[in-house]
């Protein structure tokens, strides 16, 4: 199987799961799907090292989780308008009662969570 061809299967098999974490993690399945995708941009730009890692998965979701943390540290530092609607995209299943309840504990129990049952 070619370079491509990994790719490809490792992107198939595992995007949808990750969305799903970063979900969990940042509560936003649309801002998460684009962390994700970034993620696998960056992966596809550097597949020849990390295609030999025992876990490229585990990068990608590293590097998924480190845009999304990075994005939220960010957007701290914004004040928003109390009328600004905010869009959410609608999550299959028990999906958004997790996700909700995530929302409710403290960023660093949800990561923990999030990245070790997730």
């Amino acid at each position: 199987m070619g370079a491509e061809d990994e790719f490809d299967e490792l992107y198939r098999n595992s995007r949808d799961r990750l969305v799903v974490q970063i979900t969990a993690l940042c509560g936003d399945a649309t801002e998460a799907r684009d962390f994700v995708q970034e993620a696998f941009v960056r992966a596809w730009t550097r597949w020849g090292r990390i295609a030999t890692y025992e876990d490229p998965e585990g990068w990608i979701r590293r590097v998924a989780y480190r845009l999304a943390v990075g994005r939220w540290r960010r957007s701290r530092r914004l004040v928003l308008r109390a009328d600004v609607h905010q869009q959410r995209m609608e999550l299959p299943g028990d999906q958004v009662g997790v996700i909700d309840a995530l929302q409710r504990i403290p960023v660093s129990e949800r990561r923990a969570i999030v990245l070790h049952h997730v």
